[in-house]
């Protein structure tokens, strides 16, 4: 009795964290109706997670009934039909081993006197051993298989239901905690020791005689940079493809942008919660609860005060930190914020996972120093490559501007790369789920299992400052350039053994996916502008049409060609952000706008109805001419879809430019005629759009 109690008990912390799974489930269900999707997304989201839903209970069942120690004939059936809920709910096929996944726990040495510890995941025979067998024993009678790896900061553990997954369908399947995290040893700094020991970690793996010579790596955000620092120093041979999800190369950008088009405006909600989250995950069982809910429901009683605080470089010892943790802070915090410019020593190795730039530019001289000599024969024998790239994004994930970027590099030196942008933010693991695993699956099959026979089964524009000033002056004097297209119907999906579209995207006015472009942005986009003028319209600009560096703000207005409007940012009540490219769960993605737009500090230029649609594919780009009495500004740029026959402005794209003491700025004529403070000229670049 004493030991069914005990399994009981520990069984209680699996039914736990099924019952804290639903709960999320629930709540992303509620911010997903908040994104402003229509009713026909909403449906097919709903039925996902119903899907998974039955999966969780009929998984939760079958665990409950093997710990007890009854009824192995009614657990096993609960199994299946878990998996096949699960498969179901993804729209992929169902298993192609269905006798269950064996997992054995592995230890794997990167060097540097660092042991990471890690789960194989793997399917079982269709004769399983009625005898309690070792772990070797169990590594012995694996079949090689192709595998996957996922390398993780937040506990192997929390990989189980991909190992199933992918175990089921012909994989073995190894999920890693990266150094200095759960059973890993070594210390723990984001990003520093992932190329080496991802490298390390790969060549472990080809080695192993479970392993049939072919090796994946993929992972979502931190997972996905992992993934793709392990090519950083060149690609192992076995390594045939890398899938990395929501995920970028460059960590700078991510949390700095590009310092051409935003001047390092820190990414400080990201910093602050990403740092809470993953110093928490490593605290007390209790801590680790207490920490999520936190994380998802409490900001305004933990964060927020984060957000308030300066001086910023003291907010994570004060305010991040668990209380118990005796510590001045956090290295990556501090140095990060104290190392703002990208190029300092800071940097140097944890700044891009792999340098895409510096790679086209070897592969590309490689072509032009061999170009006359090469054939067909030998077309693949650039050595500055990488195995084929599989990049998934979301048009409202703050990955998505860099994982665009990459692409374009991709595309010079990993040929067989492929595109995918869903209608998701940073938090939509549930929605993206189904079209993630169903690409995920063709592109392995098709690289790892290649000459192998394949498993059978049965708008309106908003100006929003965001800054440090006490009084700015904006005068807005040009246009937002966007960029339009003709788009056309997707076909059906070929065969899973086919080869993924070039480029697959989801444009949300049509609420289709698009696979017919073969880069991004499309090459049969055109540029089309427009001009902020008086009295708060936006409004095509024809050619013709005198431009702001033509003249002065004042005398551009008094022709009537643009708008001279000014505002007051109180930094005592900043001006919120609503959706977005955040990584905040309950307020990213799709959001009305209405409220903000009625702020003070806001200044709002719409056009008139459309006549007909337009479908507006690339990146919009703000020009503004702007003077503020302030040492340093922020200039926040909205892109907003106004829906026909309602009052919701909803959020498409949106920029950030930041100014001090506009130092390299471009100044404008005529401003040495005599204005009291000069005019400068800035351009905003917005995110992606479709």
């Amino acid at each position: 009795m004493l030991l069914m109690l005990s399994k009981i008990s520990a069984y209680q912390v699996k039914v736990g964290s099924a019952a804290l799974a639903l709960a999320l489930l629930l709540l992303l269900r509620r911010w997903q109706r908040r994104g402003g999707r229509d009713a026909a997304y909403q449906a097919r989201y709903w039925e996902v997670v119903r899907q998974r839903v039955l999966g969780i209970a009929c998984a939760v069942g079958a665990g409950a009934l093997r710990r007890l120690g009854v009824g192995v004939a009614a657990a096993e059936a609960l199994r299946r039909a878990s998996a096949r809920y699960m498969a179901s709910a993804l729209g992929i096929p169902p298993p192609t081993r269905p006798w269950g996944v064996r997992q054995v726990d592995l230890s794997i040495d990167v060097g540097d006197k660092v042991v990471t510890g890690a789960t194989l995941y793997s399917p079982r025979g269709a004769r399983r051993s009625a005898s309690r067998r070792s772990r070797d024993d169990d590594l012995a009678e694996l079949e090689p298989l192709p595998v996957i790896l996922v390398r993780t900061p937040y506990s192997r553990k929390n990989l189980k239901s991909w190992g199933a997954l992918y175990a089921e369908r012909g994989y073995h399947f190894v999920a890693q905690d990266t150094r200095g995290r759960f059973s890993s040893t070594g210390e723990f700094f984001p990003m520093l020791a992932e190329a080496h020991d991802g490298a390390a970690t790969i060549a472990w793996i080809a080695e192993q005689p479970w392993c049939d010579g072919n090796v994946a790596i993929t992972g979502v955000s931190y997972l996905g940079m992992s993934a793709l620092a392990a090519v950083r120093d060149g690609p192992h041979p076995a390594l045939k493809a890398v899938v990395p999800v929501l995920a970028a190369t460059d960590l700078y950008n991510v949390i700095y942008g590009r310092t051409e088009q935003t001047r390092g405006a820190p990414f400080l909600g990201l910093i602050y919660r990403w740092s809470y989250l993953v110093i928490h995950l490593m605290s007390t069982p209790w801590g680790q609860i207490t920490s999520i809910f936190t994380f998802f429901l409490r900001e305004g009683s933990v964060l927020r005060s984060a957000y308030r605080h300066t001086p910023i470089v003291d907010v994570d010892r004060l305010h991040l930190v668990p209380r118990t943790k005796d510590s001045g802070g956090l290295p990556w915090f501090q140095d990060g914020l104290r190392n703002p410019k990208g190029d300092e020593p800071y940097w140097k190795d944890i700044r891009k996972c792999v340098d895409l730039d510096a790679l086209v530019a070897a592969h590309d001289a490689w072509e032009e120093a061999n170009g006359n000599q090469r054939s067909h024969a030998n077309a693949d024998a650039n050595p500055h490559t990488l195995p084929p790239t599989l990049l998934i994004g979301g048009w409202y994930d703050f990955f998505c501007p860099e994982q665009i970027h990459d692409f374009r590099n991709l595309q010079r030196v990993s040929p067989e790369s492929r595109l995918i942008v869903g209608p998701w933010t940073h938090w939509h693991v549930l929605a993206m789920a189904p079209k993630m695993h169903r690409s995920m699956l063709r592109f392995f099959d098709r690289h790892l299992r290649a000459g192998q026979p394949q498993p059978s089964s049965s708008g309106a524009g908003t100006a929003a400052a965001t800054a440090t000033a006490a009084t700015a002056t904006a005068v807005t004097a040009t246009a937002v350039t966007a960029t339009a297209v003709t788009t056309v119907t997707a076909t059906a999906a070929p065969s899973t053994t086919a080869p993924l579209p070039l480029v697959d995207v989801f444009a949300y006015g049509m609420c289709k996916w698009q696979t017919q472009y073969r880069q991004w942005p499309p090459a049969q986009a055109r540029h089309v502008d427009f001009s902020l003028v008086e009295g708060g319209t936006l409004a095509r600009r024809f050619d013709g049409t005198p431009r702001v560096d033509d003249g002065t703000p004042e005398d551009l207005a008094a022709a009537g060609y643009c708008a001279v409007a000014s505002y007051i940012y109180d930094p005592r009540d900043p001006t919120p952000q609503i959706g977005g490219l955040t990584f905040n769960p309950a307020s990213c993605g799709r959001h009305d706008q209405c409220a903000i737009e009625a702020r003070s500090d806001v200044l709002v230029f719409t056009t008139a109805p459309l006549s007909r649609a337009l479908t507006v594919a690339g990146a919009a780009k703000a020009t503004l001419v702007v003077r503020s009495d302030a040492e340093a500004t922020d200039f926040v740029v909205r892109l907003c879809h106004v829906r026909a026959g309602s009052r919701r402005s909803e959020n498409i794209a949106e920029g950030i430019r930041r100014v001090h003491h506009f130092e390299g700025e471009e100044k404008i004529a005529g401003c040495e005629r005599g204005h009291a403070r000069c005019f400068y000229r800035l351009e905003v670049f917005l995110s992606p759009i479709l």
